[in-house]
C-alpha cells in the first residue's frame, strides 16, 4: 500500500511539475487508491479467516463423531480413533 502511494506522490509530482495535474487532484487519487487497496486487504483477511475457519470445523467435526462405547455401565472407553490431530496448524 505504501509503495503505490509513493509511486502516485512520484508520478503525480511529475504531472504537477509539468501543468497536466493539479496538487488536490494528485491528493485525491491516493484517498481513491488507498480506499480500494483497503478494500482489498480486507477481501483478503476474509478468505484467511474462512480457510481456517472451515478447517476447524472440519477438525471439530471429526472429534464430535466419535463415539463412546459403554460395557455394563462400567467406565466409557472411547472407540479408536486412527486420526491425529495436528494442533500447530490451526491458529
Amino acid at each position: 500500500m505504501n509503495l503505490a502511494a509513493i509511486a502516485v506522490i512520484y508520478f503525480g509530482g511529475i504531472r504537477v511539475n509539468t501543468g497536466h495535474l493539479s496538487q488536490g487532484e494528485v491528493i485525491a487519487f491516493i484517498n481513491y487508491i488507498t480506499q480500494i487497496l483497503n478494500a482489498m486487504i480486507v477481501v483478503a483477511n476474509l478468505v484467511v479467516l474462512y480457510t481456517k475457519a472451515y478447517a476447524s470445523a472440519f477438525a471439530c467435526g471429526e472429534v464430535l463423531e466419535t463415539e463412546p462405547l459403554i460395557e455394563y455401565g462400567e467406565r466409557i472407553l472411547l472407540k479408536t480413533v486412527k486420526m491425529r490431530l495436528n494442533l500447530k496448524t490451526y491458529h
